[in-house]
């Protein structure tokens, strides 16, 4: 567990000495000034992040499964690939085995997407490393070293996510959406979380947005919906701490309500993190009317940029800077400790093992 500690260690060193000075902040336009120094040395971060994904070793609950992916590009052309599943991924898979990647080449890939989306996105906070921080102990050690195809669809999101935050027309983030479904289809849910209440007085987004979900949904979920219903609702799937990695998100949606105005967030990251947290709060009631845990607890994983961008900003809700960045990362060491020490199924995430070495 050692690399975990380190990484998470480093980043809040950098957060700790080297953040952006929230007097410097306007609150009125919700921009934050920072050297390009300072961006220069998030993007090492970031590629840092990535390289810790893509060089891991038999990490992550779904090792066997990717590995079980890849083999089936031995034996498959790629439009037989592409009807396997998620059409991307499994492109992707047939891709690295031409050139004789194996899993190695598709995790770095995997690790550099999701890396790209987390740094657009830290980048648009006023202290980046404290945001990324955030995501250190469970997007990225559990979500992105374990669920590939999320962590990628996670990643193009939270990108396209920082491009809206931008300014830009919800339009452009249509293509990030059709990009992560392609990855993996539970993604489309992020369409209406975060277009319906943000542009509800546009009505060409909207319906630009509704006939692209309508195009994802039919040609990528509608004939998988009968599989995932039987899989996992039918047969009552469950996962263990579901309820409490439910709760964390719901958790920084209540910071976000309770200290709204303190957080200077623009007018529309306003509105897209009010959606994302009302929907945290309906996946926390979810859990007790849908019968498989598992369901809510892997679509809750689109949530997790709440965390990012809220537990992120606590800085900004205390009178002492310092004593805020304390706080994210005592909670950053906590989550990290906790799910080390306690998670049912954290041995499959140790130790760490990379190539070429054995572990550590």
């Amino acid at each position: 567990m050692t690399p975990y500690w380190i990484l998470l260690i480093l980043f809040a060193f950098v957060a700790l000495v080297g953040g952006v000075r929230v007097s410097a902040v306007s609150a009125a336009t919700a921009t934050y000034p920072r050297k390009p120094s300072r961006d220069y040395l998030l993007i090492l971060g970031a590629v840092l992040v990535a390289l810790m994904i893509g060089f891991r070793y038999q990490v992550g609950g779904d090792w066997q499964a990717y590995k079980h992916m890849y083999m089936l590009a031995f034996y498959h052309s790629p439009g037989e690939m592409i009807q396997l599943g998620d059409p991307a991924y499994m492109l992707l898979s047939w891709g690295s085995k031409q050139v004789r990647g194996g899993l190695l080449l598709v995790d770095l890939v995997c690790g550099a997407l999701f890396s790209w989306g987390l740094y657009r996105l830290a980048k648009m906070q006023p202290e980046p490393w404290l945001a990324m921080l955030v995501a250190v102990p469970y997007m990225i050690i559990v979500v992105a070293m374990g669920y590939s195809r999320q962590a990628v669809a996670l990643g193009i999101l939270m990108a396209g996510l920082a491009r809206l935050m931008q300014g830009r027309s919800v339009i452009s983030f249509l293509p990030y959406v059709a990009a992560a479904a392609l990855f993996h289809k539970t993604a489309i849910i992020v369409l209406p979380v975060t277009v319906v209440g943000v542009y509800r007085r546009q009505v060409l987004p909207i319906l630009g947005a509704a006939i692209v979900g309508y195009i994802l949904y039919s040609y990528l979920l509608k004939s998988a919906l009968g599989d995932l219903v039987q899989n996992y609702i039918v047969a009552r799937y469950s996962s263990h701490g579901a309820a409490i990695r439910v709760l964390m998100i719901a958790s920084a949606a209540v910071v976000f309500f309770v200290f709204r105005s303190r957080l200077r967030f623009n007018e529309v990251e306003d509105k897209i993190w009010r959606n994302f947290s009302l929907a945290s709060f309906a996946m926390f009631g979810a859990l007790f009317i849908i019968p498989s845990s598992t369901v809510v607890d892997r679509l809750a994983l689109y949530l997790l940029p709440l965390q990012v961008a809220v537990i992120g900003r606590l800085s900004l809700i205390t009178n002492e800077e310092f004593v805020g960045r304390l706080i994210v990362i005592a909670y950053s060491a906590a989550v990290l400790y906790v799910w080390l020490t306690y998670a049912y199924n954290s041995g499959e995430w140790l130790p760490y093992k990379f190539y070429p070495m054995p572990s550590l």
